[in-house]
């Protein structure tokens, strides 16, 4: 199925905004524990081995404080 303006191409003509489709949490893991994950707090990566970026809002923060930019 593919989504051009707002209408899907499966036969269904109806408008829809999208938001009751997508979900809540998106994320993304790999065999070695690093993951990638999106909601709406914002974007966090991990690698697994202890470094972690969050993104929320306009700040940044690296290593759970460790460094943050606002």
């Amino acid at each position: 199925m593919s989504r051009d303006r707002g209408r899907h191409e499966d036969g269904d003509d109806r408008e829809r905004d999208g938001e009751d489709e997508l979900p809540e949490t998106i994320t993304v893991r790999v065999r070695g524990g690093a993951s990638i994950t999106l909601d709406d707090d914002g974007i966090t990566l991990d690698n697994g081995k202890g470094a972690v970026v969050r993104m929320r809002g306009p700040a940044v923060e690296v290593n759970d404080g460790a460094l943050e930019v606002t």
